[in-house]
């Protein structure tokens, strides 16, 4: 028997559904408040950047963000529609996003810690509160993937196995020895 890791309850007292919709519903509202702000802060005037290279990556780079942000938005979407649905299909998506970005925040917290060591002294109280700021944030980054991870195995373990029936009509009966009985 293999090792699950698996929660009972979200933040000690909210069921699993519970938490996974706080999740969903905070996840959706910052991407979306993320889209909003995203054009206001990437505002640029043309005089701020005379040569038209350097403004055409800062329009690719605001359309990659605002793309990114509907993408995240759209998980979140499915998310809380699995969870109102019992659907652990829909949750899939959002868990694969979620992973992807909590194991991006681990990497980076672990480059930081270990460029602590590398910069001159003037520099480490500075990468040691980043350090310290990718590692609370990650670290509830993955309270969060394991909750509806949780939710997910509890909806995959309750959902009924349906057997289907064949398409195709039954053999004819057969003998002992065999041979059809038609």
């Amino acid at each position: 028997m293999g090792f699950t890791l698996r929660l009972q309850r979200f933040c000690c007292c909210c069921t699993l559904r519970t938490g996974t919709l706080v999740i969903g519903t905070l996840g959706w509202l910052n991407t979306l408040s993320q889209i909003f702000i995203t054009p206001g802060s990437m505002q640029l005037d043309n005089d701020d950047f005379g040569d038209s290279e350097k403004k055409a990556v800062i329009d690719n780079s605001l359309f990659a963000r605002i793309g990114a942000c509907v993408i995240s938005l759209l998980v979140s979407v499915l998310l809380i529609v699995g969870v109102y649905k019992k659907n652990n299909k829909f949750m899939l998506p959002w868990l694969v996003l979620q992973c992807l970005g909590c194991v991006a925040i681990s990497i980076i917290a672990l480059i930081c810690f270990g460029a602590t060591f590398m910069v001159s002294s003037e520099h480490t109280a500075v990468l040691i509160s980043i350090t310290a700021a990718l590692i609370l944030m990650g670290s509830v980054a993955w309270y969060c993937w394991i909750c509806v991870w949780s939710h997910y195995m509890e909806l995959n373990d309750s959902s009924p196995n349906i057997q289907y029936s064949p398409t195709h009509a039954s053999p004819p009966p057969y003998s002992k020895d065999g041979a059809p009985l038609v």
